[in-house]
């Protein structure tokens, strides 16, 4: 056998490397990417599922206090507003007295309480703006209507669960990543 053969057919060249590393590193790359996306669903789903949480959380809380939450609404043919039972769109603020964790509450001071307690969860849980354009926050907030205007025997609520997710697929004109306004809407009869 001569020596030109031998040359050929021992081991690798270093094309034939360069080529692996290329190969290799696309596909490294590649699940790279996956792991970063996967990552970004899990987190997503995390809120989503913080947020269906605080959802039932305040719905429960109105169930429970539910004579309150019907007798406190206006009377019929007047849209209730924030203080009226359940009815809120605001931030946390400071926290009521008493607490009713320790202490003995009217039904008026548990509805106080329940929804500090609630917004305070959804402020420390979910991603919140600090503002949009023109300087306003929108905020999770709770509506009802009485049994007049609904087919509800005493009272209907509905919640908005509002928070921002980054959405990595959409880009502003400054290739900023564009935050998303994301919503739970739940609806409670009682």
């Amino acid at each position: 056998m001569s020596l030109s053969k031998r040359r050929q057919s021992s081991g690798f060249s270093l094309l034939e490397m360069m080529i692996t590393l290329v190969v290799l590193s696309v596909g490294l790359l590649g699940i790279a990417a996956l792991q970063t996306r996967g990552q970004q669903f899990t987190h997503a789903a995390y809120i989503r599922t913080q947020a269906a949480i605080l959802g039932y959380d305040i719905m429960e809380r109105i169930r429970i206090n539910a004579n309150f939450a019907v007798n406190d609404l206006p009377p019929a043919g007047t849209t209730p507003s924030d203080g009226d039972g359940y009815v809120a769109s605001r931030k946390a603020g400071t926290a009521p007295n008493p607490d009713c964790d320790t202490a003995s509450c009217t039904p008026a001071q548990l509805c106080d309480y329940d929804l500090w307690q609630w917004y305070t969860q959804v402020e420390e849980k979910l991603p919140m703006p600090i503002e949009e354009s023109g300087g306003q926050v929108r905020l999770s907030s709770i509506t009802a209507e009485d049994r007049a205007s609904t087919s509800c025997p005493r009272a209907h609520y509905t919640l908005h669960l509002r928070w921002y997710q980054k959405d990595n697929e959409t880009l502003d004109a400054s290739n900023n990543v564009v935050e998303r306004d994301k919503t739970i809407d739940m609806e409670l009869c009682l």
